[in-house]
């Protein structure tokens, strides 16, 4: 079997064949075309490149809506934007879709670091922030497509990044991360990766500022743990998998506020980097392949 699976998020696309036992082959990336129309034009162009193919899988870093609309706000603003039947419009195949969290979190599942568990969640911080959930074998989506929204959760502190409501996403994702520490530290960085290397090399203000960062995940964290009590948090995204950096100081503020009923809990960064989403709507198209 042949699954062709693009992942369109806020800074890039990327796009694989997925087999189905889990093997991930032709993999590109490109910079994510800020319009919708582009966005779905530039699928178009993917999906002609290749013949034989027994299934069709898009991931998008936002919510997938009632008859495949989605809303994509860091690529594509606020309006939803109906990408599944505008594609199977034009090529006539089905086009399976689903959000990155919950492509994530099957990846992660299926041949990354949550194999074999029931109760899982999915922490994505990268250009967005995001929290895909499985509970007793499920991956729960939600009603309105938009389960696992933690971005929006008021817990951050108040700047001018989130019109002054001081949600989780304007303080902690890369690209509000990097705005926050320019203003905080007067220094210019090209992205949260800046942030990171000065801070491994002792930088007074980036260890101070990426302090607070992970003081603020630690409290995160103590919420999604308190809330679904998951065997397993996968960090991922660009930001995420610097779990090393933030580990120590988010783990001791966590404990504070952790349920004292829960002993034990597994945080890793992912095993499958960017290939999560990609390997997750191949397993996700493959199983509604064998369906229809």
């Amino acid at each position: 079997m042949k699954i062709l699976t693009l992942d369109i998020g806020g800074t890039f696309i990327r796009s694989a064949i997925c087999n189905e036992t889990g093997i991930l082959t032709n993999k590109t990336k490109f910079n994510t075309p800020q319009s919708p129309d582009k966005v779905m034009e530039f699928c178009l162009k993917i999906f002609e490149k290749y013949n034989d193919i027994d299934s069709y899988g898009i991931s998008v870093a936002g919510a997938v809506l009632e008859k495949g609309y989605v809303w994509l706000p860091n690529a594509f603003g606020s309006d939803p934007y109906p990408l599944k039947a505008k594609l199977e419009e034009k090529t006539g195949k089905v086009i399976d879709i689903l959000d990155d969290r919950a492509s994530g979190l099957i990846g992660e599942t299926w041949k990354g670091a949550a194999v074999n568990s029931k109760n899982s969640a999915y922490f994505i911080i990268g250009t967005g922030v995001g929290l895909g959930i499985q509970v007793e074998g499920q991956v729960i989506t939600g009603t309105h497509g938009a389960a696992g929204s933690i971005g929006w959760i008021p817990i951050g502190e108040e700047n001018e990044y989130s019109n002054m409501v001081g949600t989780l996403e304007s303080n902690i994702s890369g690209y509000y991360m990097s705005k926050n520490y320019e203003k905080i530290c007067k220094k210019s960085v090209k992205g949260a990766s800046e942030i990171f290397d000065d801070y491994i090399k002792g930088g007074e203000c980036s260890r101070k500022f990426l302090s607070t960062i992970s003081k603020l995940l630690g409290k995160s964290l103590a919420t999604v743990i308190n809330f679904l009590d998951p065997e397993i948090i996968i960090m991922a995204g660009s930001v995420g998998q610097r779990w090393d950096i933030f580990k120590s100081k988010a783990e001791e503020t966590m404990k504070n506020y952790l349920n004292p009923m829960i002993k034990k809990i597994e945080i890793v960064p992912s095993v499958l980097g960017e290939d999560a989403q990609l390997l997750g709507i191949g397993k996700y198209s493959l199983d509604q392949m064998n369906r229809r």
